[in-house]
Order: C-alpha cells, then sequence, then structure tokens
C-alpha cells in the first residue's frame, strides 16, 4: 500500500554571518501498513528479523538507555527489544555514528529477534512535526501504547527511560483497557496538511531586547533552528500530567533487578557500566580543580580547521615501547612532508588512546625534529631488552601511579581515601606532565646524538610536531588489564566490602594507558585478567574510567593468556547459533550423509580412476581445501586440474550460516586451537575433501599443449573423490623417486600406485616450474615470511620450537593454487568489471626501503624499487653478495612492502597499481582455493558460478582467443562488495596479528623456560645498542651494550653468568663502549684492547631469554655471547657437523642423478623453495 497522508512544513533557520533567515520545507509521508515484525500477529506482513514468538514482554528503550547501555543489548541474552526509527535517528544525530552501526547490527541479526519499527512514517504512531527530529517522550508513549493495542494487549510492553517526566502520572496495566488501533487513529486520506510558515515570530515576542541582541550577535558562530527554540519552550509548556495507556515505564535499574536479576552475566555488565558512569558523574561535579589536560576543540571549530587546513585528521598510533609518544598517520591526506605528525607528552596527547581518529594542529616549526627517515621503523621493533638506559619508572608508568584508590572502611558520610587520591589528580597531572617532558627532552637528546653520529649514512628531514585538539572518533577496542600490584597488595591487606570501589588497573599492551575501574566485586578481579572497555577520560583526571565487560582467567593460565590474544587483535569468537547449525544436513554423522543423486547429474563427473585426484597438506590436516589431478589425453594433450571444495553448495547466500560465516571472515589458526569459521560437521567433513569418499568440488580443468601452453580453460561444478590424503613430505618422496614416510596419522600409499602416482606429480612439477618461471620474469619477488612450529608438554606449554622446513613439493602446490586464483580471477573481472572481488597488492612506498637500502649498499648493490621486476632483481642481487644476510634482507623487504587486500573491481581507479597483484607479478588475482577457511574465497566461488551458469552443463570453454560470454548482472552490487571486502580485509589483519602474537606468547613463555643461544645479524648501531635479526625465529630486536648506570655490558661468557654482583661491576667499570661510523666496539680504558667489535652486516651469538611480568606477560631479554661461551662452541660444531651432512648428501645424490636431470631437477627445487614463504607473507 502507497503512502495516505502527506505532511508539510517549514523550517526557518537565522544565519548569524550573513543575517538572514532561511525556509527548508520538508515532508513526511505516513502508511498505515509498516510491519509490527510480531509473527503472530495476522494484520502484518510477515518480517524477517521478527520478534520472539512467546515472548514474556517487549522492550522499548529510549535515546539516552540505548546509547548508555547498548553493551548490555548487544548481549545474546537480550531479545524482543523493538527499535524505534526516530530513536536510532536521534543517536546517530548526535554524532555516534560507531553506536549506530552498533545499533544496526543489532535489528538486521535475525538471531536476537529484534526490530526495527519506523514510527516516524506509521500513520497510528507519527508525532507532531516538531517532535519528528527530537524523538519525543510523548512520541515513544504513544507508539508503546499502539504496540500493546496492537497485539491485543496480550504481551505487556515496556518503556525504557532513566528520565524521571517518562514515569510520572503512567497507568498500571491492570486499568488499561484495550483499544483497537483503527478506532484509536483518524481514518486518513491522502490529503496534504502545510504547517504555518510564520510561526517563528512568536519566538521572538517572547525574547527581550537583551536576550535577542545576545543571541543574533553573540560570540557563537553557529546558526540556530528557530523552530527549535520554539520547540523548546513547547516542551517546557508541556503537562507532566501525560500518560501512557497500557504500557509500564521503568528505568534501567527497576528492569535490570526486575527481568533480569537471575542472569549474571546482564546485571553484571550493567552494574559495571552503572558504577562507570556514577565515577564518571561524581568527577563531573562542581568544585573539581579545572587545571589539567586542555578542553577538546568544539566540533564545529575542528571542522572549519580542517576546512581552512590548519588542522589536520587521521589516527593516533602510540610508539611500542613508550606511552608518552605517538604519530598521527594522516594517508593520503597532505603533502608527503606531513604524512605522519609526531605528538609527544601526554598533554599534547590530550587523552587520546592508540587507534583513536583525531584532530592535530602543528607546533612551530623550531619544534619539529630532525630525525632519521627510518625513525619510523627503529620504532616498529617487535622485541627489545626493557632494561634500555633511561629514567627508572618503568615503560607505560606514570610517576604518581603507584598511589592506591582504594576507600577505606569509614563511618557514612566520611571522605574516603579514594576522593582524596582523585582529588589530588590535577596535581598528580602537574608532575605527570613535567616528568613526561623531561623524558621528551632526553629523547630528543638521543635521536640528535644518532643523527649527528650517522649524518654520512642516513638522509634526515624534519619531522613535524603537533598536539591533540579534538577526538573524532574513540577507538572501539577493549582492552586487556590487570589490577596493578600496588592495589592488590592494598586489597589483600584487608577485608574486601561489597561497597563500589574504584582500582587502577594496568593493560598488557603497553601503548593503552592504565585505567580505572570502580566495582563492587573485586575479589572476583583480583590476580585475573579481565577485559574492559572505556567510557570516557574527563580533563582533570589522570586516567581514563573503565568498565568491566568480562573475565578470562587467572594470569598465567596459559587459555586466558591465549584469550587475551584474541581480545587485543580484535578477534571475537562465540559459538554458532542453534539458527545456524539448523541450516546444517540433519544427519546424526557425517557418515550419514550421501550426495544426492540429483545433484550428481548436475555436475560433471570426475571419480574416474583416469583421474587419480589426490590432495597434498601438511600432516594432520583435516579442512582440507584442495585436491589436484594431472593426466596424458589420448590426443597428446595433458590435462591439469585444481579442485576446490564447494562450500557455496552447502552454505546458501543470506541464510543465517551465511551470516555467520561472514561476520567470522576466516578461519583463525592458533597453537593450541583453531577458530573455525564453519561448523565442524562441514568444515572437517562434509565439504573437506577427504579421500575414498565423494565430495562435492568447483573445479577448474586446463588442457595444455605440449609445450604445455594453455588451450581451454573448463570451470564449473564436479563431483570427485580422492584417491590419496598425501603430506608434502609424501609427496616428495614420491617426486624424488623413493618410497613415501608414512607417520601415525599419515594415510598409506599402496605400493602399486607409487609409479602412476609419481609420473602425476612429475606432470605438475613440470608446469610450475614453468608457470614459476614466467612470473620471475615478469618480476615476482623472492621475499620471506617466518612460520614457527612449537612441540607443548603434557601441561600445553611449549617445550620445543623449529622453523617449518619448505619442500620443493610445497611449491608445487603453492603455484598450482596461484594458477587457479589467477585464472577465475580473470574469468569473474571479465564477467563483472564494476563488481568482482579480487585480490590487489599495490606497489610499495619507496621511503620504505630505507633499511633495506642502507644493508644493499653495504653489500655493494643499488636497490632499485621503480618496478616489482628491478625491485627483485636488486633483491637477488643483495642477496647473493651477501648470504648470511640473505635472510635478514628478505624479512625488511617484506615488512617494507604494502598489504594485500581485498576490492571490488569498481573501486580501481587510474594509478596505485590498478587491480594488478605487485608481488606474484599478476595483472589479475583473486582467492578462489580456501572456501573452508576464507569468506572471500565462497563469494568469489559465487560468482564464478554465476558467470558461467549461462554456458551449456553449467560450464564453459573458453578459447584463450575466443571473445568473452555476455556479462550477467552482478551476484552483488558494487556498494555491497565493497563493504564486505572492507570487513574482509579487517578480519583478515585481526587472524594475522592473532596469530602472530599467539606465536609470540609461545616463544616468549619458551624463552623464560628455557634461555635459548642463537646467532643473529647486526642491521644497524645505535649509540648505547645494537639492531638485530634473528634469523631462527625472524624476529628483529635491541640488544643493549650498557645498563642504567650506563657500565658497558660485556659479552657472556658461561651459562648462569652473574654480571651485577660488585666484583663484576668492578670489572665493568674498566671498559667503555665507542660507537661510530656504523659500528659498535667495547674498548679496555687501561690498556685500549678491543674485547668486542660489531658492525652492520656481522654475525654475533644472542642469549635469548623472557623475564616474567604480572601485568605485560613475559619480556623478551636479549644478552650478547661470548664466541668462547660454551654454548656458542657446541652450536658451531653441530652446524658445521650438518653442514658436512648436508654436502654428503648432496654429493651422495649427484652420483645417482643423470646429468641433465640433475640440472632440471636443481634449476626447479632451487625456484621451488621460495613460493611458500611468498605465500605466508601479507602480500598474498
Amino acid at each position: 500500500m502507497s503512502w495516505i497522508h502527506r505532511q508539510t512544513w517549514h523550517r526557518h533557520r537565522y544565519r548569524k554571518r550573513a543575517r538572514t533567515i532561511s525556509d527548508q520545507a520538508m515532508e513526511s509521508y505516513l502508511r498505515e501498513d509498516v510491519p509490527c515484525g510480531f509473527p503472530m500477529c495476522n494484520m502484518c506482513s510477515p518480517t524477517l528479523p521478527h520478534l520472539p514468538r512467546t515472548a514474556s514482554h517487549l522492550v522499548i528503550p529510549d535515546c539516552t538507555i540505548l546509547e548508555t547501555y547498548l553493551e548490555v543489548f548487544q548481549l545474546p541474552e537480550l531479545q524482543g527489544v523493538i527499535y524505534f526509527t526516530s530513536v536510532v535517528k536521534q543517536v546517530a544525530a548526535r554524532g555516534n555514528l560507531r553506536k549506530g552501526n552498533k545499533i544496526r547490527e543489532l535489528y538486521q541479526d535475525a538471531r536476537r529477534q529484534c526490530v526495527l519499527f519506523d514510527d516516524t512514517h506509521c500513520v497510528w504512531t507519527a508525532g507532531e512535526p516538531r517532535e519528528i527530529s527530537s524523538s519525543s517522550k510523548l512520541q515513544l508513549m504513544r507508539a508503546a501504547e499502539y504496540y500493546f493495542q496492537h497485539l491485543g494487549c496480550s504481551t505487556p510492553v515496556i518503556l525504557l527511560s532513566d528520565n524521571p517526566s517518562s514515569q510520572e502520572g503512567q497507568l498500571s496495566s491492570a486499568t488499561v483497557r484495550p483499544k483497537s488501533p483503527l478506532a484509536a487513529a483518524p481514518q486518513w486520506t491522502q490529503t496534504d496538511t502545510p504547517t504555518d510558515s510564520s510561526q517563528h515570530s512568536a519566538v521572538y515576542d517572547k525574547m527581550g531586547d537583551e536576550e535577542l541582541d545576545s543571541l543574533l550577535t553573540g560570540g557563537s558562530t553557529d546558526d540556530f533552528d528557530i523552530e527549535a527554540l520554539q520547540q523548546s519552550s513547547v516542551v517546557r509548556d508541556t503537562p507532566k500530567d501525560a500518560t501512557s495507556k497500557g504500557v509500564q515505564v521503568l528505568t534501567s535499574a527497576q528492569y535490570f533487578a526486575q527481568f533480569w536479576g537471575h542472569v549474571p552475566v546482564v546485571t553484571d555488565l550493567y552494574e559495571s557500566i552503572q558504577q562507570s558512569k556514577q565515577a564518571g558523574a561524581r568527577e563531573e561535579s562542581p568544585g573539581k580543580e579545572s587545571n589539567g589536560y586542555k578542553a577538546h576543540w568544539s566540533t564545529p571549530t575542528v571542522e572549519q580547521g580542517l576546512h581552512l587546513g590548519t588542522v589536520f585528521q587521521g589516527i593516533l598510533h602510540m610508539s611500542k615501547h613508550t606511552s608518552q609518544e605517538a604519530t598521527v598517520h594522516k594517508g593520503s591526506q597532505g603533502s608527503s612532508l606531513l604524512s605522519q605528525i609526531l605528538v609527544k607528552g601526554r598533554a599534547s596527547l590530550n587523552r587520546a588512546i592508540d587507534g583513536d581518529t583525531v584532530a592535530v594542529t602543528l607546533l612551530p616549526q623550531t619544534e619539529w625534529q630532525a630525525v632519521p627517515t627510518d625513525t619510523a621503523q627503529d620504532e616498529d621493533l617487535e622485541e627489545s631488552d626493557s632494561d634500555e638506559a633511561g629514567p627508572a619508572i618503568p615503560e607505560n608508568r606514570d610517576p604518581a601511579e603507584g598511589a592506591v584508590e582504594i576507600p577505606m572502611p569509614s563511618s557514612p558520610g566520611a571522605k574516603s581515601s579514594s576522593a582524596v587520591n582523585k582529588a589530588g589528580d590535577a596535581l598528580e597531572q602537574q608532575l605527570l606532565l613535567s616528568n613526561a617532558h623531561s623524558r621528551a627532552t632526553q629523547r630528543q637528546a638521543e635521536r640528535q646524538q644518532v643523527t649527528s653520529n650517522n649524518t654520512s649514512n642516513k638522509r634526515q628531514k624534519l619531522m613535524p610536531v603537533g598536539e591533540v585538539v579534538g577526538i573524532l572518533q574513540r577507538s572501539s577496542q577493549d582492552m586487556v588489564v590487570s589490577i596493578t600490584d600496588e592495589d592488590t597488595k592494598a586489597l589483600q591487606s584487608r577485608q574486601l566490602t561489597t561497597r563500589s570501589e574504584a582500582v587502577i588497573c594496568v593493560p598488557t599492551d603497553r601503548r593503552l594507558p592504565r585505567v580505572r575501574v570502580r566495582s563492587s566485586q573485586l575479589e572476583q578481579l583480583l590476580g585475573k585478567r579481565f577485559v574492559v572497555r572505556c567510557t570516557g577520560w574527563e580533563r582533570t583526571s589522570m586516567y581514563p574510567s573503565a568498565h568491566v565487560v568480562r573475565v578470562l582467567g587467572r594470569m598465567n593460565d596459559l587459555r586466558a593468556e591465549t584469550d587475551a590474544v584474541l581480545v587485543s587483535a580484535g578477534v571475537h569468537w562465540q559459538p554458532f547459533s542453534d539458527l545456524a547449525l539448523a541450516e546444517l544436513p540433519q544427519v546424526a554423522t557425517a557418515q550419514d550423509w550421501s550426495l544426492p543423486e540429483h545433484e550428481v547429474t548436475n555436475r560433471r563427473d570426475l571419480r574416474g580412476s583416469e583421474y587419480f585426484t589426490c590432495s597434498i597438506d601438511p600432516p594432520g590436516c583435516t579442512d582440507v581445501d584442495d585436491a589436484l589431478t594431472a593426466r596424458q589425453l589420448p590426443t597428446g594433450q595433458i590435462e591439469v586440474g585444481v579442485h576446490i571444495a564447494d562450500v557455496s553448495y552447502f552454505v546458501k547466500k543470506a541464510g543465517f550460516l551465511d551470516g555467520e560465516a561472514y561476520a567470522r571472515g576466516t578461519t583463525v589458526y592458533l597453537q593450541d586451537r583453531r577458530l573455525d569459521m564453519l561448523p565442524s560437521l562441514l568444515s572437517e567433513h562434509l565439504c573437506s575433501l577427504r579421500a575414498g569418499v565423494d565430495r562435492c568440488a568447483v573445479s577448474v580443468l586446463w588442457t595444455l599443449n605440449a609445450d604445455l601452453s594453455v588451450e581451454s580453460i573448463w570451470f564449473g561444478r564436479s563431483v570427485i573423490r580422492s584417491r590419496y590424503q598425501l603430506t608434502y613430505q609424501q609427496a616428495q618422496d614420491l617426486l624424488d623417486g623413493k618410497s613415501p614416510t608414512t607417520g601415525p596419522r599419515d594415510m598409506a600409499v599402496d605400493p602399486r600406485d607409487h609409479a602412476e602416482l609419481r609420473s602425476r606429480l612429475q606432470m605438475l612439477d613440470k608446469l610450475t616450474n614453468k608457470l614459476r618461471a614466467a612470473r620471475v620474469e615478469n618480476g615476482a619477488l623472492e621475499l620471506e615470511g617466518g612460520e614457527l612450529s612449537f612441540q607443548a608438554g603434557s601441561d600445553g606449554r611449549p617445550k620445543k620450537v623449529e622453523g617449518k622446513t619448505p619442500l620443493p613439493m610445497m611449491a608445487v602446490v603453492a603455484e598450482m593454487m596461484i594458477f587457479a586464483n589467477a585464472a577465475v580471477a580473470h574469468r569473474i573481472a571479465g564477467a563483472f568489471p564494476g563488481a568482482a572481488l579480487l585480490r590487489r597488492h599495490a606497489p610499495p612506498r619507496p621511503e620504505g626501503f630505507e633499511q633495506v637500502r642502507e644493508l644493499c649498499e653495504a653489500a655493494g648493490v643499488t636497490l632499485t624499487v621503480s618496478s616489482n621486476r628491478a625491485l627483485a632483481t636488486s633483491l637477488e642481487a643483495a642477496c647473493s653478495a651477501s648470504p648470511q644476510a640473505a635472510s635478514l634482507i628478505k624479512s625488511l623487504a617484506t615488512r617494507a612492502m604494502s598489504e594485500a587486500e581485498y576490492c571490488s573491481t569498481g573501486d580501481i581507479r587510474p594509478g596505485g597499481g590498478g587491480m594488478s597483484h605487485f608481488g606474484l607479478a599478476l595483472e589479475e588475482y583473486t582467492h578462489f582455493t580456501s572456501p573452508i577457511r576464507r569468506y572471500a574465497d565462497i563469494v568469489v566461488h559465487r560468482q564464478l558460478l554465476h558467470a558461467v551458469q549461462s554456458e551449456p552443463d553449467q560450464a564453459m570453454q573458453l578459447s584463450l582467443q575466443g571473445s568473452e560470454s555476455a556479462r550477467a548482472k552482478p551476484v552483488m552490487s558494487h556498494a555491497e562488495l565493497a563493504s564486505a571486502a572492507g570487513i574482509m580485509n579487517e578480519r583478515h589483519r585481526a587472524s594475522k596479528r592473532a596469530q602472530k602474537e599467539c606465536s609470540d606468547l609461545y616463544l616468549l613463555l619458551l624463552l623464560h623456560s628455557e634461555p635459548h643461544i642463537e646467532t643473529a645479524v647486526v642491521y644497524g648501531v645505535r649509540p648505547t645498542s645494537l639492531l638485530v635479526f634473528v634469523p631462527k625465529f625472524h624476529m628483529k630486536g635491541s640488544v643493549h651494550l650498557t645498563d642504567r648506570a650506563g657500565l658497558v655490558r660485556l659479552p657472556l661468557t658461561a651459562p648462569g653468568q652473574n654480571t651485577d654482583d660488585a666484583f663484576a661491576v668492578s670489572e665493568r667499570r674498566q671498559y667503555r663502549l665507542e660507537t661510530g661510523d656504523n659500528c659498535a666496539s667495547i674498548v679496555n680504558v687501561a690498556s685500549g684492547q678491543v674485547t668486542f667489535k660489531a658492525q652492520a652486516m656481522d654475525k654475533i651469538w644472542l642469549e635469548l631469554a623472557a623475564s616474567d611480568s604480572t601485568a605485560h606477560g613475559p619480556t623478551l631479554r636479549i644478552r650478547l655471547v661470548s664466541d668462547h661461551h660454551p654454548a656458542v662452541q657446541a652450536a658451531s660444531r653441530a652446524v658445521q657437523a650438518a653442514s658436512e651432512a648436508d654436502y654428503a648428501r648432496r654429493a651422495q645424490r649427484a652420483a645417482r642423478v643423470p646429468d641433465g636431470q640433475r640440472a632440471a631437477e636443481t634449476s626447479g627445487h632451487q625456484q621451488a623453495s621460495w613460493p611458500l614463504s611468498l605465500c605466508s607473507t601479507r602480500l598474498c
């Protein structure tokens, strides 16, 4: 049904600069068919999502309730919530865009059984024109009454509001007489109702001359709405005896106590938010000292500064080593000189937290810093020794943060110690800012010393320095914290009470500030890691306020620490909902499922013995995404195929399961578990291409000529039966002509099939060598990324670590996956030129290669980054000239590269690399081969199948010289795809970060229990330290050559050596440290003898250990080790023995292989050793 009534009214705004009044006409169209969302309603059309069928009550929150307690409404327990359009618009109008997006997710998620009701356009609930912009209380109560009567007065309706005026005069539900909505509302016809355009004159009549003159010519430059003034007077004149017929109005406290008091997760979160809110209100109370942080600029002032170019907007990134320093990355805004702005000191940070979007103004150019161009990269050190020379105050710890803010028992009305502490915040603030300035001055002097010592090797530039004047958008990240040791001791020293008390908590992430948490259940937080969320940071407060979201577990518990990693990385995982699980095949076990016969007839049958399909994966792999085939055709041609699990057959678009897979985005692989994107019934069984069972697949088949050129390609759905599920080692053994090694979890290979398997693997090996050589010729990069494998003990803690050894067969499989991804990318980009999902890798920024350039120059090679081919040539030359630094050069080059990302072809603009993939040297690339663990691949499957569905037999024969088929309508519009690509990029980054941080955690736990002696390569020299790279762990770090007192740290010569006793300190006083010309030396003062010397590209020995930290977990400690250390001598002998054994194996193999075959295999296997590392980095 169309609209039945139209309202037209005028808005008049006074423009203060022009001193004119503008007239804006506005219209509202009312309807009577706006659905209520209740599934049992016979008068409204069904909707999805919908309200619960058997709801005990329905809840309507007002704007204030929704803003304040949004996190409570995000809990899955709360269902049957009705979100009014007027309320949602009011939240957005207040500038809370992030909260508006979260509210949208609530009513769009069908699992929550909540709905959005358009009360502003429903004829039964729409308010007067003056009410529409503000969602008045009368309008909400009228809409709530409509719901109660519309549902036959059978389901209680509760309006939540903490405003007392909303509750006055309400009627009890027992006295309400049901009334039909049709009888209560007027019978509208299609009419127009204009408003009086002269109403604004009444406003001026009520204002005195001085008030009017102040309003029209006052200091404010903001325009104002004349009707808003009139409306405010109307609201003030509204009688307070307005009643609500049939609606119960409750405060938040009454509602959550009455209906949710038995659910701890709801009540705990509500009380935590309430206590944090009360604490913030007390800090805002009159009489508080006004000195402290500067007030943030108003939104109009910031917007004017952005328009004039005096204010810059960007995301704030804290330094990894101190909470006193940050940079604001502006992206493409402004000139390259202003791409990063340095913000130093707490005063200049002005309550900004890592990840906030901030407004920054620049300080005078006299305060800008002359820094080397690699400062930003030096700040990116992933591990460092916390004993760096400097102030004795630990990093991320303020001088006054030792004060415990715990109210001691006292009589009612007495002032608690916490209040005294808070009253002293302003003084502590001044001390903090003063100390921060002195530390900043010290860091500035150190940087200037670095510059003076390295002016011959480093180019310099002025780095702008600024201060934060506004926070445009707070970061939504959660913090993992624990109560400080001081507050823990204070709590344990006295009897705990149930009163609400405040404590100071320290985050595990050193970049985040300490927070103040108020709770009445502190005993449940002692000795535990828990998650908090910031609620605000007042000007006069030293710490931001936060409330508890959930408890992870006890500190040092491996599960709790891993959960903390997930929270810090932004990975949110919950069990699959019942609605999603209901969409799975309803079978008792996976063995009970079979592919329907009608589905087999609609697919290409590739189960014949001639295909000999096999999968090749790591040992113990259960989520098998891909399988390979290769065979000789009767025509003499070769057919090779890549077969990928057909997840889209089970996961239907727009279903509940599809929604959950989209929300997860990717499977997260941790050291102790795997967080699946799909339920295990699919990921490990029905979709997994296991051996010996029929499985659905989406296949790409190439027909190749004798010279391995592509004759034709076939895309389509198929049914396959894998013959063997091989491991990489088994496939490599077969390719090498050996009997395959069979582990305890490996599938045995029938000896009668060895020759057949070897023949087909050789076909794939030959093809991939050619494909790889072509990409390398086009400029594909040979980069490196480390991946560690841990062996855990019975307690789950790591006992051993080793790097994953690449096998040539890994490169064969990787190259076939790249081959398939590129072919599919070309197909969907041709079919949907404005809405195809591709994987783009933009060219890197040249300034990001400063450290790589210095290393190349040290090796006598000039680095060129003008193209991927030039870069690959330079890196190969540098690695050949300096083999001991090859791993370092490739690792630093990987870090300097831009990150590959998903994108819609509709976003491609001229410049910036277009759709191409810089690292792989491909014009088009996408992700098609891993749909079990990546949602992007499911999207690509749907696009590919949609592109070929118009072809005969649901497939396509594509001649490389022929024309493309007619373009089909896109599966997703460009806008939808671009939005999905952004979310998939975010999920992908969060997954990678979680995997890396979990690996780092396990490595530090291992080093804490057992220090390791390892080799490292020096790649930089600082005044008091060496920058090193440990190839075994692909880890960068800093080795400090002096302690806090400035005494030289001598290399360790024995295990467990104590260098801090009186005799050792006395000996250390006899040495001095000399640095300069990119070299560091330890010299005996008396004799002048050099006992240690290192420069860039030198190999040195280090002891890697980890110290325990209650707040932050284990922290890496790196010490220099002498060549005479027993462990070093033992390691040197082991390396020499391994080298001799490897040489003997190579010689023995060379004696068995003919010369021609030896040359071909050597060439192929040398090139095959790197694509695996490439695909494991950020590039793919």
